[in-house]
């Protein structure tokens, strides 16, 4: 869908090019819909291309989002996104399984049940 070359001359046109143009086409062509939940899969069992390319992306766009906050004033401490949580979601899981809060549904899988009704 797109070419190394393109991104590392201009990372953040590119990616947003590439994003829009698989919307379009995955209107089209819904398979592409499986093709990315196998990449994010890939990326949640921390397969080395998948995890390559996503901390390459993510880099490209920290550099463009800094310089705008930097502008701003803006700083943050840390830049946790929901990639750095996938390994300590089963324990939240078993927790809440233990303390009754979770019940089984189609979509999502699991549902938080905080009502105490």
């Amino acid at each position: 869908m797109g070419n190394e070359e393109d991104v590392k001359k201009d990372p953040i046109t590119n990616l947003v090019k590439y994003y829009v143009k698989f919307h379009q086409e995955d209107k089209e062509h819904p398979e592409l819909d499986d093709q990315a939940r196998e990449w994010f899969k890939k990326l949640e069992d921390g397969d080395e291309e998948a995890h390559h390319l996503w901390s390459w992306f993510r880099d490209e766009s920290l550099k463009a989002f800094n310089a705008i906050y930097d502008k701003l004033g803006v700083k943050f401490d840390t830049y946790n996104g929901e990639a750095f949580y996938n390994d300590k979601m089963q324990a939240v899981i078993d927790d809440l399984k233990a303390k009754g809060l979770l019940k089984e549904s189609q979509v999502p899988k699991w549902s938080i049940c905080l009502s105490t009704t």
